[in-house]
């Protein structure tokens, strides 16, 4: 038995060689084989990256369109609940709703003095849900330096555009003839 390990022992390095090629072969298949599944999925990574983004996109617009509608469905009951207390008015709470209405539409700020004063006291009063003797005061006097003002700046307008006046006042009558 000594003689086959010295056999062994004394075989040329060629013998050997093969072996460690072919295993040299198949470790290098193994390691494309690795590389290319590695490959696969990287790109399989980026396929579901894109689509967790398209996910997610898709998951904000819903919740911002869920917001929407729930914020619809909020303005609507408040807009329900609002016929609701205008049906159950009488005829004097329906005439001061138009003609809060009216001051609102007609608000051209200090040129239109009432109407402002009117729309300021009633935001303060929308934004507050109450009014203070202070918060009053101050829009009386705001009141006050715009009413002088605006009757300062129409007089001599009033005065200089007389004809204007007169022309109108003309136009008018004649329509109203007309029909």
């Amino acid at each position: 038995m000594p003689k086959s390990k010295s056999t062994k022992a004394t075989q040329p390095d060629s013998t050997n060689r093969p072996i460690r090629q072919r295993d040299y072969q198949r470790a290098l298949q193994r390691a494309r084989d690795a590389e290319e599944r590695m490959e696969l999925t990287r790109g399989g990574l980026i396929e579901l990256q894109a689509k967790r983004a398209e996910i997610y996109a898709e998951t904000k617009k819903a919740k911002e369109a869920l917001a929407a509608l729930e914020k619809q469905m909020d303005d609507r009951a408040e807009l329900s609940e609002f016929l609701k207390h205008i049906a159950a008015a009488d005829e004097f709470k329906l005439n001061l709703l138009k003609a809060a209405s009216r001051c609102l539409d007609e608000n051209y700020g200090c040129t239109t003095p009432t109407e402002e004063f009117i729309y300021n006291i009633l935001s303060t009063f929308d934004h507050s849900g109450f009014l203070t003797p202070e918060k009053i005061e101050k829009e009386v006097q705001t009141f006050k330096l715009n009413y002088d003002d605006m009757v300062r700046d129409a007089l001599p307008f009033a005065e200089r555009y007389q004809d204007l006046q007169a022309a109108r006042d003309t136009r008018n009558s004649e329509t109203e003839t007309a029909n």
